[in-house]
């Protein structure tokens, strides 16, 4: 019997059982790269917006400062403004003593005047002092609720993860797949000869290697077949037997008998 060749490309029945899940693994990788960079994406937009918003809440605390401060000016001029005129209206209420006012009526004048004076400096004084800085804290307050705020929009930036872990070769299944592969080009050559399978069973002859002859009917089949019995196949050549389904067969191509129907 002639030898039957078999090209390589027929042989990709042996590609890696892993295949899939290594393909898989491969399509998650790339899947959780792009969501990794679409969040640094998103983030970036939102650190951006972070910094515009330091920007803005540092120009509004500086702007409110400013205010205080320029506040704190006006109640100034507006108090040295009331100091000018009550002095004006002390020098006014001045007279030339003429022997009808008594000394005292000038003294309590002029203590009126101190008085008035020291309340419009006290209130400027509070102005400048307690009344600026309650006015300060509020605004650092303000500027400090507008960083935190700020801050949480922010958020946390993205993490990208455990990785993906790439399943191994199954080199073990690749070689089984490869072992299958043979045994299927083989199938064509394995037939099974059990006697145990066999009846009506006619010895008819012997072959030069030494191999009994017979013809025979498989059980429960009318055909009729000639060929061997691989219980006596094994005795002269153990190595054209196999066992398939827990049933002697043999490989018709390593011995000198061919099955054949006859009938």
């Amino acid at each position: 019997m002639d030898p039957i060749n078999y090209p390589l490309s027929s042989f990709a029945v042996c590609a890696d059982p892993n295949a899939g899940a290594r393909a898989a693994a491969r399509e998650k990788h790339r899947e959780k790269n792009f969501a990794f960079k679409s969040n640094s994406t998103k983030y970036w937009n939102k650190e951006t917006s972070y910094v515009r918003g330091i920007e803005t809440a540092a120009t509004g605390y500086s702007r409110t400062s400013s205010d205080i401060y320029e506040q704190a000016l006006n109640i100034q001029g507006q108090g040295r403004k009331l100091q000018e005129q009550a002095a004006a209206q002390y020098g006014a209420a001045q007279f030339v003593d003429e022997g009808g006012r008594s000394r005292a009526a000038g003294r309590n004048q002029y203590l009126a005047l101190l008085n008035k004076q020291s309340a419009i400096e006290s209130k400027i004084n509070n102005t400048f002092g307690r009344t600026a800085a309650k006015a300060r804290v509020g605004a650092a307050r303000q500027y400090q609720n507008a960083i935190s705020t700020n801050r949480e929009k922010l958020g946390l930036p993205p993490e990208y993860g455990a990785p993906v872990m790439m399943p191994p070769r199954d080199t073990l299944g690749m070689f089984m797949n490869a072992v299958n592969f043979g045994m299927g080009i083989a199938a064509p050559f394995i037939k099974t000869s059990d006697i145990r399978l066999k009846k009506d069973i006619e010895h008819v002859g012997t072959s030069s290697d030494g191999h009994k002859i017979y013809e025979f009917n498989y059980i429960g089949n009318p055909t009729r077949y000639r060929g061997v019995m691989a219980n006596e196949v094994a005795k002269i050549d153990p190595m054209a037997v196999t066992i398939r389904d827990g049933y002697l067969a043999v490989y018709y191509d390593k011995i000198d008998v061919d099955m054949e129907v006859i009938s």
